[in-house]
């Protein structure tokens, strides 16, 4: 049964590591989108 639980624990671990990388790199992309139209916006200005 202790084992079971360390198992489970790990396994929700990996997900909630996986989760916050895939949040993450969402972040960065829409980061990096807005930083684009900032920049395309100052360069058109």
């Amino acid at each position: 049964m202790k084992e079971w639980g360390w198992h489970a624990r790990k396994g929700a671990w990996r997900i909630s590591l996986e989760f916050g990388l895939i949040a993450g790199g969402l972040i960065l992309v829409v980061l990096a989108w807005i930083a684009a139209l900032i920049i395309s916006m100052l360069n058109g200005a």
